[in-house]
């Protein structure tokens, strides 16, 4: 499968009839520059909002903390990283840090379903503005003429009882989780953080592997422990994020 890069490259030497804003584009030689570095600071700024919130959203429910960590183990043992004969005098193998590649956590149900509740509650962008270019008719029969700008909250969304439950402002996991353990498609349908259809976002699938990534290391290696008594308040801007970060207490984690 070819990189986004060579096919914009692709497209630029080969623009079709239909790709107009190609062929202008050809002509601004700093295009192809600016596209991409615009989506690696997006990307950038994206992961590190979701991860403060994830992280705060972990620290905050020790249930869920610990069975990310029983996937994380098993993991581990698995994969022979944590040795007992080789223990130093903290308790923790003599690898330390223990670090975990994409291949590793590609099958850890539970860590993916905390990372889509935690970017349902708290969408690295949480507002999003769309221009109409053509009169329309929504489903549910309001008319939309060329012009207009509608604004779509995800931030709202997310949290909307009658979409997720009556539990809806609550921190569970589980709900992405089918009755056979796996992780289940039909909320996918409501779940926006990342865009819907032809409009998804380009950067999910890294987002969620890098996500996967730093989590399990944090988590596997280290102690996360909120400071007391320092609110959370929240920053809606190009990314929602907290106003003053996040305070917490890191201490080496023994198995």
């Amino acid at each position: 499968m070819k990189d986004l890069l060579s096919i914009f490259i692709k497209y630029l030497d080969e623009p079709s009839l239909n790709d107009k804003f190609l062929v202008d584009a050809r002509l601004n030689t700093n295009f192809l520059r600016d596209l991409m570095l615009g989506i690696f600071l997006a990307e950038k700024d994206a992961i590190a909002s979701s991860l403060t919130f994830l992280l705060w959203l972990i620290a905050k429910t020790p249930y869920v903390e610990e069975t990310i960590l029983e996937e994380l183990k098993m993991i581990a043992y698995k994969k022979d990283k944590l040795k007992q004969e080789d223990e130093d005098e903290d308790g923790v193998g003599a690898k330390w840090p223990i670090l975990f590649d994409s291949n590793d956590l590609n099958g850890l149900v539970y860590l993916h379903a905390s990372i889509c509740e935690s970017l349902r509650l708290y969408p690295s962008v949480p507002i999003i503005k769309k221009t109409i270019i053509k009169d329309d008719i929504l489903p549910d029969g309001s008319a939309v003429k060329t012009g207009m700008q509608i604004f779509l909250s995800f931030y709202a969304e997310g949290q909307m009882p009658w979409i997720w439950g009556e539990d809806s402002m609550v921190f569970k996991p589980e709900r992405w989780i089918d009755d056979e353990g796996k992780l289940g498609h039909d909320l996918m349908s409501k779940f926006y953080a990342f865009n819907a259809g032809p409009r998804t976002c380009l950067g999910m699938a890294t987002t969620f592997t890098e996500m996967k990534v730093v989590v399990a290391a944090v988590l596997f290696n280290f102690n996360v422990r909120l400071v007391e008594d320092r609110p959370i308040i929240l920053r809606p801007y190009v990314n929602l994020n907290m106003k003053d970060g996040l305070s917490v207490k890191i201490s080496k984690r023994t198995m």
